[in-house]
């Protein structure tokens, strides 16, 4: 069909016609007096509306161009300064501008090089690049070389995008970074989808974060892969996640972490480890949550706090850690033992400090072993 197209184009163009099928508008005008034939035998046009349609006479792409130079052979065109429009049902999914690029055969490739724009109609991100990929069967817009994705919300530079309109999502690969203003912080990786529609960014593998969010103090993270909702504003993390604070001093390790920056909370409900890093603390317990505001920390399920210092363990079931005052309240088969006085105890509560070796027990059938 698409022969057939490019024959009436060129009978067209003879005749003196306006354009029809693969041109629109009012119809291309020669660079010089008549149709002109530069290198061996090719057409030339000076402002001049290329469409292609699909099988069902719906609109995939329309360009503009300031000048156009077809091959001998009528399949190739070169185009400069160009103004476009992408398609996908009818409707324009992309706008373009470039300064030059190439119309493959039958209109299924498209290359664009040079300073390029490609706007998301539907959410209004920009992508910047050097170098542009269109693929109309597959609905799918490349962009390489100096990648640049702008948007009020999030911001990202690779080596390589994919952004397709049916999926409503823009795929980076290579050195990515991602910048986002809410939360505040810098996602790398070596993989990232921008879920657009769904206000989501998943990145993989060995991805770190860096936030500098007004409402929280400075913190990062690593993980195998990250998960970011732009909307609850959540760093979903993991596996092999851990977060880095600076205030408190804390680091955080999980299989799976859920990170709020802004709310400051840190929470997981698989088992999860805290190191307080002034106090030689180490927590462990099989879920927990952390409130970084109120500097408090609530474990449950198998927990056990051990202090490096004086070598003391506690167990119990459950456990609230308030970190200024350093004071932890452990609840359910409560646990402790300790060296220099070597000493052990059984409990239903416990309220103390561990570095200070301070244990005050609470409850019935209270057991004390002290070892001389």
């Amino acid at each position: 069909m698409a022969s057939v197209i490019h024959r009436l184009i060129f009978i067209a163009l003879i005749l003196g016609i306006g354009g029809c099928g693969y041109f629109g508008g009012s119809g291309p005008k020669p660079i010089s007096p008549g149709i002109s034939r530069p290198g061996e035998g090719g057409l030339s046009f000076e402002t001049v509306t290329l469409k292609q349609t699909d099988a069902n006479g719906q609109l995939l792409w329309q360009i503009k161009a300031q000048a156009a130079v077809y091959s001998q052979d009528q399949k190739i065109a070169q185009v400069k300064n160009i103004d476009g429009e992408l398609f996908q049902a009818g409707k324009p999914v992309f706008t373009l501008k470039a300064e030059e690029g190439e119309i493959q055969p039958e209109g299924q490739r498209i290359l664009l090089k040079g300073k390029i724009t490609a706007t998301d109609t539907q959410s209004g991100a920009i992508l910047k690049g050097q170098e542009v990929e269109w693929l109309p069967k597959t609905d799918l817009l490349i962009v390489r070389q100096n990648l640049q994705v702008v948007h009020p919300q999030v911001r990202m530079a690779a080596k390589e995008a994919r952004a397709s309109s049916r999926t409503h999502q823009i795929e980076a690969q290579g050195q990515v970074v991602v910048d986002t203003q809410d939360p505040n912080l810098q996602l790398r990786a070596e993989h990232a989808v921008w879920q657009i529609s769904q206000n989501r960014i998943i990145a993989d593998p060995q991805v770190q974060i860096q936030t500098s969010t007004a409402e929280a103090t400075p913190g990062s993270a690593v993980a195998d892969r990250a998960e970011l909702d732009l909307a609850a504003k959540t760093i979903t993390l993991g596996p092999k996640a851990q977060v880095s604070l600076k205030q408190p001093p804390l680091e955080v390790a999980s299989q799976q972490l859920v990170w709020a920056p802004n709310q400051q909370t840190i929470a997981s409900q698989q088992p999860l480890q805290v190191w307080h890093r002034d106090q030689e603390i180490t927590l462990r317990a099989s879920q927990g949550t952390m409130n970084l505001a109120q500097q408090q920390i609530q474990l449950t399920g198998k927990v056990q706090a051990s202090g490096v210092r004086n070598q003391s363990v506690l167990k119990s079931n459950q456990l609230t850690w308030l970190l200024p005052s350093q004071k932890i309240i452990a609840q359910g088969n409560v646990f402790y033992a300790q060296n220099q006085p070597q000493l052990e105890l059984r409990a239903p509560r416990a309220v103390g400090k561990i570095q200070a070796k301070t244990i005050m027990i609470q409850g019935e059938n209270v057991v004390t072993e002290i070892f001389p």
